[in-house]
């Protein structure tokens, strides 16, 4: 049973033509005033007082208005706590001076206003532990987070982090915060790191425990609702937080630095921004959209802007070395009527405390913007949407259709409510639908439509928007859901899982490939290149460490971008290196690999083709090499792309892009099949929603994408007709950014995202052999 009911798919359609009726006026006139201009200060900028009052004036000096100023960074901080020891940065110990006291009155003296920034769940950074024994770290080790084998996630270059789940480490947290907004003169908190570092944490007996009581059932039973349990942990506690604190202080600001790609948030890093805002309890949100492809940069902050209800956001823009990128994004922020933004960061502005051009050439544009001002309404949560689904939750191809959605918020007045739904398909409803929903007279919160879709066909894509509003006051009152993406499956699965936990515990594994014996091979950095047996385990010697390079000496694998067995049987692998990208080859049962030629550049992907040609992506383009290294053809995107991936047919004919900048896969076509290798640009393959999916093009023909927002791989014939989507399972499968089919097509294995907690393969079975 699969099908999809995904809430996060970006689609800017006939939706926003017919919602200018329904959706409410999104900025409020306390907020129509000029950019909020903030700068990221990190911990690394001070040391000293005299560092903060360089940065307050050069930050003044410049135009901004706002500074996100960092206290806390890993459970130890930069002002007198009664929680937690001072920064390891300061020594570990009383410096003598107050440095978020100091940066206070610095700010307001150049007529500034001053949030505190604080990395709020990671608990220590490094490798080695705090010598501090009161440190959080040595003090309560419980608190961290485990993996799913129930083991605390190791130390490491980046953070380990407190598990949100568990109530001591919420109240730990709770105490922070309150005590931050205590101090004299602060005006708001800023929180950044406020999720999860990925879904693969939280494994510990006592989380466990806590789910099984909330819902009668283990974490594996339903993936839906442990993904829903640990993010609502945030939320809850930020619900508790704000409302406490904005009780006493009602002037004071929250604001969180957010994922930038909103797709990868809720399902990746377990973090339900857009609810915030829903529900009244975030003032703003400054998304972290670091990239310098601007298409794929408003693309981003078309995914948030429709979801503001009232609040502020404000993107986070890095400051790149081409400040005709950084004034672009600037544009495109004003162009959208967006309340302001953000720069990472200060040392990037102001190195040394000297200006860079970029912030020379800023505050000779810029004059002083006045203080920002968010008078957030008080009283209850606005009215918003806690959840759309279609009914029945699994749709095949026979099906009718029906949408039930979820109110929350302020129920006040429930008589002059009204939901109605819009429904769209391009092939279908070329202009949307729009169904009357009804009350459930058992459960007021719950409407339903009680009209319905008819049936559709195999890989319809629908997609549906719940409106509510009160009647007389629609432009005023109207709120929307996000969007509801529903695909229409097969009535016959042609693939079912077969494994839901393979193999090892892997982090951050990135490309993988397969046998027709099924055994599977998986690059994992750090660790080396895996090779599991059909049953997910790992042999004696079986990790593969080393090449031979031409003159015979074993070399470190490290940074395989591509891996693929082509037609003779042969494993071969890409890997970066010092500027070039080597192609290295093995036999199956090889426990090394051999150098075959080395190709300058540096690969960000790479396929094979069936006779071994290389295919190497690059974010400008792709080029063809032949077995030995001589360029056959190159390709240029054209435009600024955010490629992820790249697959070819076995006879080299046509190569597959998957874009990010896009959300599709771009086909490129041979002009001339036996003739010079010129490609040229084809129909794009009938998918959409693929994030930072990749796409793989196995030798029998079979064509995989990964659709990362939605959590589901499309199975396409070598005609690119779909015939399966590998969705749900037990556990669900979850946002896939990898797969790979052995070549006979008989087993499909997927890679999930892991972000930086250690993720399972899972193992998909051929169970039809239906002809194409």
């Amino acid at each position: 049973m699969k099908a999809l009911a995904g809430t996060r798919f970006l689609r800017i359609p006939l939706f926003f033509a017919w919602l200018i009726f329904f959706v409410p006026l999104l900025t409020p006139d306390y907020l129509l005033c000029q950019p909020i201009r903030a700068v990221w200060v990190t911990r690394w900028d001070y040391r000293s007082p005299g560092d903060i009052h360089n940065i307050m004036a050069n930050l003044a000096g410049a135009g901004f208005n706002l500074v996100l100023f960092q206290v806390r960074g890993n459970g130890t901080v930069f002002y007198p706590s009664r929680f937690e020891p001072w920064a390891e940065e300061l020594g570990g110990r009383d410096p003598g001076w107050n440095p978020l006291a100091t940066a206070i009155d610095e700010a307001h003296s150049q007529g500034l206003r001053l949030y505190a920034w604080l990395n709020v769940f990671p608990g220590w950074r490094g490798k080695q532990p705090p010598a501090n024994p009161q440190q959080l770290f040595n003090a309560h080790p419980d608190w961290f987070l485990a993996d799913e084998d129930g083991t605390s996630l190791p130390l490491n270059p980046h953070y380990v982090w407190l598990n949100p789940v568990l109530p001591q480490v919420q109240q730990h947290l709770s105490n922070i915060v309150q005590e931050l907004a205590a101090v004299p003169g602060l005006d708001g908190l800023h929180f950044d790191y406020f999720r999860f570092p990925g879904p693969g944490a939280s494994y510990d007996s006592t989380t466990l425990a806590l789910f099984r009581q909330t819902y009668g059932i283990s974490a594996w039973d339903s993936t839906e609702l442990w993904d829903r349990f640990r993010r609502d942990a945030i939320t809850s506690w930020l619900r508790k937080n704000y409302r406490k604190i904005k009780a006493a202080r009602p002037e004071f600001v929250f604001s969180a630095a957010i994922i930038g790609d909103y797709d990868n948030g809720p399902d990746v890093f377990l973090q339900d921004s857009h609810r915030w805002l829903a529900e009244g309890i975030m003032d703003a949100v400054f998304p972290m959209t670091y990239t310098d492809d601007l298409r794929l940069f408003e693309r981003w902050l078309k995914r948030h802007a429709p979801y503001r209800h009232g609040r502020a956001l404000c993107p986070g823009i890095m400051v790149y070395p081409d400040t005709a990128t950084v004034f672009e994004e600037l544009r495109i922020v004003r162009k959208m009527g967006l309340q302001g933004f953000s720069l990472f960061a200060y040392s990037s502005l102001f190195p040394d405390h000297q200006p860079t051009e970029l912030a020379r050439v800023l505050g000779q544009r810029w004059q002083v913007a006045p203080v920002p001002q968010f008078e957030i309404p008080a009283g209850p949560a606005p009215l918003y949407f806690r959840r759309v689904q279609v009914l029945p939750p699994h749709p095949r191809a026979a099906d009718s259709l029906r949408i039930a959605c979820t109110l929350g918020g302020d129920s006040s007045s429930t008589d002059s409510l009204a939901c109605l739904t819009l429904w769209e398909n391009d092939g279908i409803f070329p202009v949307p639908q729009i169904l009357r929903l009804r009350r459930s007279t058992s459960r007021p919160e719950i409407w339903y439509s009680g009209q319905t879709v008819s049936p559709q066909g195999i890989s319809e894509h629908f997609y549906a928007q719940a409106v509510a509003y009160r009647r007389g006051q629609v432009r005023r009152t109207a709120v929307h859901s996000e969007l509801l993406h529903v695909i229409i499956d097969a009535a016959t699965d042609r693939y079912r899982q077969a494994s839901g936990r393979f193999g090892p515990l892997m982090l951050q594994p990135s490309v993988l490939a397969a046998d027709d014996s099924g055994r599977v091979w998986v690059w994992e950095p750090g660790a080396g290149l895996h090779r599991l047996t059909a049953d997910g385990k790992e042999t004696p010697r079986s990790t593969m460490q080393t090449y031979q390079d031409s003159n015979g000496r074993a070399r470190p694998l490290k940074n395989i971008v591509g891996l693929q067995f082509t037609g003779d049987n042969r494993l071969r692998a890409a890997m970066v290196t010092s500027g070039r990208t080597l192609i290295l080859t093995a036999q199956p049962e090889d426990s090394v690999f051999l150098l075959q030629t080395a190709i300058s550049g540096q690969a960000t992907r790479a396929a094979f083709d069936g006779r071994g040609r290389i295919y190497l992506l690059q974010k400008d383009g792709w080029s063809v090499f032949a077995p030995d290294g001589a360029q056959l053809a190159s390709v240029s995107f054209g435009r600024r792309h955010s490629p992820n991936g790249i697959a070819v047919s076995p006879d080299g004919e046509t190569v597959l892009i998957s874009c990010r900048t896009e959300g599709n896969v771009h086909r490129w076509q041979r002009a001339a099949p036996g003739g010079a290798r010129v490609y040229t640009r084809a129909q794009d393959l009938p998918v959409a929603s693929v994030g930072l999916g990749g796409v793989f093009w196995g030798l029998d023909g079979t064509v995989l994408v990964c659709h990362v927002p939605d959590s589901y791989v499309t199975v396409l014939d070598r005609h690119f007709r779909t015939v399966d989507y590998l969705i749900g399972g037990k556990p669900a499968l979850r946002v896939p950014r990898a797969a790979v089919s052995s070549p006979s097509g008989e087993l499909i294995y997927v890679l999930p995202t892991g972000g930086m907690t250690p993720v399972r393969l899972q193992q998909w079975k051929k169970i039809s052999s239906q002809a194409e």
